[in-house]
């Protein structure tokens, strides 16, 4: 839900909704990653991460944001090449892949 620019997020966990604490932004929120909100900045037709206070942690620059880990890595895009940075935004794989998968070891 979205009204004025303060976002309501909502989580399951152990079977229960939470409410997240709204989140000042001019970002629209597309998909929670743990912590870290993948987020679509209209005016540039650009995606970004912002955390749960609302601080830009990748600016929206790029065409597509993957998936931002729970160890802390994103995958972002541009043009259709992907690379990885950490959640500081250093650069720790710089964008030269088609694609880029995460896989979970169980």
């Amino acid at each position: 839900n979205k009204s004025n620019n303060n976002i309501y997020m909502y989580k399951l966990e152990n079977g229960k909704m939470t409410k997240i604490p709204h989140i000042e932004t001019n970002y629209e929120l597309i998909e929670a990653f743990g912590d870290h909100f993948v987020c679509w900045d209209e005016n540039i037709s650009k995606y970004g991460v912002i955390d749960k206070e609302g601080s830009t942690i990748l600016d929206a620059v790029y065409d597509e944001i993957k998936y931002v880990t729970d160890d802390g890595y994103i995958v972002y895009g541009s043009n259709g090449i992907y690379g990885v940075k950490d959640i500081n935004g250093k650069t720790i794989i710089k964008p030269q892949y088609d694609d880029i998968y995460v896989y979970y070891k169980e």
